[in-house]
């Protein structure tokens, strides 16, 4: 590990009271190399979830093909909903750093026993998408003619 005079750190939190999460530049790197690990040991639920956003995109594209000023709008939705969508691949993935075999059967039974928290987690992110939403038509139409 670097010195943090020869590494750039990004600063999460200036308060004295608290520790600093320092994360080094190089750490991007590291979490697409654990990504490309994790899809490399698991690549049917990798793949699940791939599908899934394909999908998700492919319904986004079919939406606004009548509605073009929808566009931005659903596209950076899906983008504020992703990490719920994609809780089942980090359960996934916490599951194979801790030694135990992942798979989409324990990541569903992991997101069963959250449920109360991922549906109130789910429901803010629904409710920022559908401001946003609302929002991003706005300024479209106030923007362009």
């Amino acid at each position: 590990m670097s010195t943090p005079t020869t590494e750039m750190h990004l600063v999460v939190s200036a308060s004295s009271e608290h520790d600093v999460a320092r994360v080094g530049i190089s750490a991007p790197l590291r979490w697409l190399q654990r990504g490309l690990e994790d899809f490399r040991c698991l690549p049917g639920l990798s793949l699940l979830y791939g599908l899934l956003f394909a999908g998700l995109c492919a319904g986004v594209y079919l939406l606004t093909r009548s509605v073009p000023w929808y566009t931005l709008g659903y596209l950076t939705g899906l983008v504020v909903i992703g990490p719920f969508l994609a809780s089942g691949l980090y359960a996934a993935s916490r599951d194979r750093e801790r030694g135990i075999t992942p798979s989409i059967t324990g990541s569903l039974r992991l997101l069963g026993q959250r449920k109360t928290y991922l549906a109130l987690f789910s429901l803010m992110l629904a409710l920022v998408m559908a401001a946003w939403i609302r929002l991003s038509a706005l300024m479209f139409a106030l923007t362009f003619d």
